[in-house]
């Protein structure tokens, strides 16, 4: 699979190790930025804890969540036949397929594995340390799985044009909008990861992307104030980069990027699930070593409801332009 990864790359990697190919990104940049902004609300005092922090959760979680997710016990989209179609597509044409913005949960690949062992796949994350990590728990734990890792940035992926036949990601194009120190706004990050996925893709190859979306009819600056005032809820966004990224995940404005982009849309599977102040609360709360229930769980008795969902779209690239 290294080979793989390696043949089809525009540029030399910076480093490798085991199944992995790196390039350095300006992540830790970014996460020391995030720190030294709001270290009040975050869990960790140093870019260096993060990563030990990192490291932790993913030697400990990431096998068992791993086999969980094969059983297909959590499986989804369990009545999405279209993308049991695309599966099934995958492993007979045998083609390696990448996965962007994995993380240590290795974001689509385990549904993937989970029916089909034996497909060749590389995952992928701008976050180095995380990769590096997950690199030697896989030759650990998992080395029954063709699986190998990358290190790149989605807003410049060092993949040549034309080379790869099925990528997948989940949150993926989301996730690798902000850039904590490129001042990037969602709308030209998403734009940006989108059209690498399409230029590295193959005519007729295919993109299996699930996003997040919202339903954004609340009062968002009151809902931003809220959150501030119980302990910096967003962090270092500042309200307009938040505005921006709640009206771009709305769930027709996925459909107006992504086919501006170029891609058709071949199929599409939707949910929905309501968020109040205290369901939002007991979430962060995990992350945020603050007292921070007071003012949003007032916020739930006030009408300020967020309606979060998912919607997974198979894309795939025209076999030539225009048709």
């Amino acid at each position: 699979m290294t080979k793989w990864i390696s043949a089809i790359l525009k540029r030399e990697p910076d480093w490798q190790q085991g199944r992995g190919v790196y390039f350095h990104t300006s992540f830790d940049d970014g996460v020391r930025q995030s720190l030294a902004a709001g270290i009040q609300g975050l869990p960790w005092s140093s870019v260096e804890e993060y990563h030990s922090w990192k490291a932790k959760m993913i030697r400990e979680r990431f096998a068992d969540s791993f086999r969980q997710r094969v059983s297909g016990e959590d499986f989804p989209w369990i009545n999405m036949p279209e993308l049991q179609e695309i599966f099934a597509k995958i492993a007979a044409d045998g083609e390696p397929v990448l996965d962007i913005a994995s993380d240590f949960g290795m974001g689509m690949i385990p549904y993937l594995l989970g029916r089909y062992p034996d497909v060749p796949v590389c995952v992928s994350d701008m976050d180095e340390g995380t990769m590096r990590t997950l690199d030697g728990c896989l030759q650990d734990e998992l080395p029954e799985y063709h699986i190998c890792t990358a290190s790149f940035d989605n807003n410049d992926i060092p993949i040549r044009d034309n080379t790869v036949s099925y990528v997948t990601g989940i949150h993926a194009i989301q996730s690798s909008a902000f850039h904590g120190n490129t001042g990037l706004l969602y709308t030209s990050g998403v734009e940006k990861s989108i059209a690498e996925v399409y230029r590295i893709l193959r005519p007729g190859g295919y993109f299996i992307a699930c996003e997040q979306w919202a339903d954004c009819d609340v009062d968002l600056p009151l809902l931003y104030e809220t959150c501030e005032a119980d302990g910096g809820l967003f962090g270092v966004f500042p309200f307009e980069q938040l505005r921006e990224a709640v009206r771009l995940i709305l769930q027709d404005s996925w459909r107006d990027v992504f086919s501006s982009a170029g891609f058709e849309i071949t199929a599409e599977w939707e949910s929905l699930h309501q968020l109040n102040g205290r369901a939002v609360m007991r979430f962060l709360k995990q992350y945020i070593p603050t007292d921070c229930t007071g003012t949003c769980e007032e916020s739930s008795d006030t009408g300020l409801d967020i309606y979060m969902g998912e919607v997974l779209f198979i894309l795939r690239k025209p076999d030539a332009a225009g048709e």
